[in-house]
Order: C-alpha cells, then structure tokens, then sequence
C-alpha cells in the first residue's frame, strides 16, 4: 500500500512539475509567449496544461502584457488588465486561438475552463480568441 501511494504521489507531483515549467513550442504562437509562459499565476499554468493532455492542437497566443503592447496592437490600453503583472508578480490571464476550430470545440473548450473555476470571455481585439482568467484579489 504504501508502495503504491508513493508511485502515485511520484506520478502526479512530476505532473504538476512539467505543468508548472513546460509549455511546448507548437502549443505557443511565438518564442515571446513561450518566455511570458513563466509570468502566469501557477494554478492557471497548471490549469492549461491538463487541457493540452486532452487537446494537443491548442495554442496560446497571449500570456503577460506590458501597457505599450496594447498600442501596438492598435487597442486602447485596459488599466485593469490581467495580462499585467500583478502585485504578486503573476498575470492571472491567457488567450487561446479559436481560430480553425469547431464551435462545438470551442464550447468544450469554455466548458473545461469553467469546471476548473476559472472565467473566459471569447471577443476579439486582434483576432477571434478565448480569453481564460482567473479573478484577482491583488490588483
């Protein structure tokens, strides 16, 4: 018995580990969201990296944001938002590509999200995407 809890407890602490550090290059638009990966809350870090066991082809276009990337991007900077550090140092949200997806997917998708406790929004700024945040008692 004990044998057996000490193979579990080995078993989902290497996965926490690989989801808190890894984020793969094809599950990532860019190198620079790759490097912003590491700025993410933890539990939201842990949280995606569940979903791309179940759905490999699911890419994350945004993580962390400085105010000068709203103006490039040609959007009016958004004091309150959770791309942004925050007080702990972490961004409390994500966006996710929606784009050549299915819609039923993209339900499933919002859907994985919202049993996990966290929120999302689907709009778009740049390009259709599924914004996934977790609300944020520092700001």
């Amino acid at each position: 018995m004990r044998r057996r809890f000490t193979v579990g407890f080995m078993l989902v602490g290497g996965f926490v580990l690989y989801g808190m550090v890894f984020l793969s290059t094809s599950n990532s638009k860019s190198t620079e969201v790759n490097q912003e990966f590491y700025l993410l809350q933890p539990i939201l870090r842990l949280g995606r990296s569940t979903l791309f066991l179940l759905d490999r082809k699911t890419i994350v276009t945004d993580a962390s944001r400085m105010p000068e990337d709203y103006s490039k991007m040609g959007l009016k900077t958004n004091a309150r938002s959770l791309h942004f550090k925050q007080k702990d140092g972490s961004a409390y949200a994500l966006d996710l590509r929606t784009k050549g997806r299915l819609e039923f997917g993209n339900s499933l998708l919002r859907g994985y999200f919202w049993m996990m406790g966290f929120k999302t929004i689907r709009h778009v700024g740049t390009a259709d995407h599924l914004h996934v945040y977790m609300p944020c008692r520092y700001r």
